[in-house]
């Protein structure tokens, strides 16, 4: 199914039943619908959002669309006032949906009193040979999966965790490319810490004395089934020195291969020859941390950035369910209601998709009230 065939359906009431409890009420509650000078329930705002999050319509052919269908008298300047308004009921709505979706076992990986976010960036290109390119750095909060940061900007603005707000206490998670001294720094000078992949070129590194931190005799010591740590220094600009913690792992053999050949390939398209330690390193996982072990062991840390796949999952859904386009780039709060409505419909496609494979043999589950007994949205 693809997310605009959700109004295709005769009967939207299928769609509504997908919905969390007293989502209507939310409407209100959350802004969207405070004021019903044009929009008079929020079955009415559902479907024109979906119009244009979903068909990829832009907002001037939506609001014709909504006109000459009856749905509502609506303009697109009034459409992209009350998109920007719904932004906190989407997230809410996201927010409860994820719930159905993600499996509860990947809950346990993040343990009480820590605030985990995951951070990415991926590029969105506005359609059209001539479309222009923008980049989405985004980060979710665990294990809610809801939107806390979003931002736009040029694809020559690269990944850095400069592009987030930090709160005290947070826990920014990303890959390599995220590695990097300064980024780093700023997370520590705002109270939070970080999680990222080794990113081994662009770190230099001291250990607990002060001189260079030998990676690979480290490294030669591991077996494998064990979990490496070491105590280390980030080295920053005016040489200021942030302590650190490496945790690594040694892949299987079979793991191992597949790295070496990914990492040759990589040096091979980008036209340089990889270092002897770079080929070594593609055998193990290694993982950069500014917590304390007394805090958090290394086992754990490990699993924590295991969780990353839950944000990659996110751009999935944005690009292959939820088909990214006509990306509303001059205005930053429609631009994250946008994208916050356009992962509450990959939520809702994902889930029909499974209830209309898994449970029922009709496609759909009966919405409540429609039958003698309301169903369970759950495997019985």
């Amino acid at each position: 199914m693809k997310a605009g065939e959700l109004l295709n359906m005769q009967d939207s009431e299928i769609v509504f039943s997908t919905l969390p409890d007293n989502w209507q009420e939310m409407a209100t509650e959350c802004g969207a619908l405070k004021r019903k000078r044009v929009f008079d329930s929020a079955e009415t705002l559902f479907k024109v959002l979906m119009l244009h999050l979903g068909q990829g319509l832009s907002l001037r052919s939506t609001s014709v669309f909504a006109n000459e269908s009856g749905l509502v008298n609506v303009s697109d300047v009034a459409l992209l006032y009350r998109l920007k308004k719904s932004r906190a009921w989407l997230e809410w709505m996201t927010r409860e949906m994820s719930n159905k979706c993600v499996p509860p076992g990947t809950r346990i990986l993040y343990p009480d009193g820590f605030a985990i976010r995951y951070v990415d960036s991926s590029i969105v290109k506005e359609e059209g040979q001539t479309g222009s390119q923008w980049r989405i750095h985004y980060s979710i909060s665990m294990p809610e999966l809801s939107c806390q940061k979003m931002r736009i900007t040029d694809t020559k603005t690269g990944e850095s965790f400069k592009r987030y707000e930090v709160e005290p206490g947070e826990v920014l998670v990303g890959d390599r490319g995220y590695c990097r001294a300064e980024g780093i720094r700023y997370v520590r000078e705002k109270g939070g810490h970080v999680i990222t992949r080794l990113h081994h070129i662009s770190m230099k590194l001291c250990d607990e004395t002060g001189e260079h931190f030998d990676l690979s005799k480290k490294l030669q010591s591991l077996e494998m089934g064990k979990v490496g740590e070491w105590h280390v220094g980030i080295h920053c600009k005016n040489n200021h020195i942030i302590k650190g913690r490496l945790c690594a792992i040694k892949k299987t053999p079979e793991a191992a291969k597949r790295a070496l050949k990914k990492a040759r390939r990589r040096a091979s398209k980008k036209g340089y020859t990889p270092s002897n330690l770079t080929l070594e390193i593609a055998g193990y996982v290694i993982i950069l941390t500014t917590i304390s072990s007394d805090i958090l062991d290394a086992s754990k840390v490990l699993e924590i950035y295991r969780g990353r796949w839950q944000i990659e999952l996110v751009f999935k859904r944005l690009k292959s369910l939820a088909q990214m386009g006509q990306l509303p780039k001059k205005d930053p709060e429609a631009a994250r209601a946008w994208l916050q409505g356009k992962f509450l419909l990959s939520f809702i496609v994902e889930y029909l998709i499974n209830v209309g494979e898994s449970f029922f043999p009709w496609g759909y589950p009966i919405p409540p009230g429609k039958g003698s007994r309301s169903l369970s949205m759950e495997r019985v």
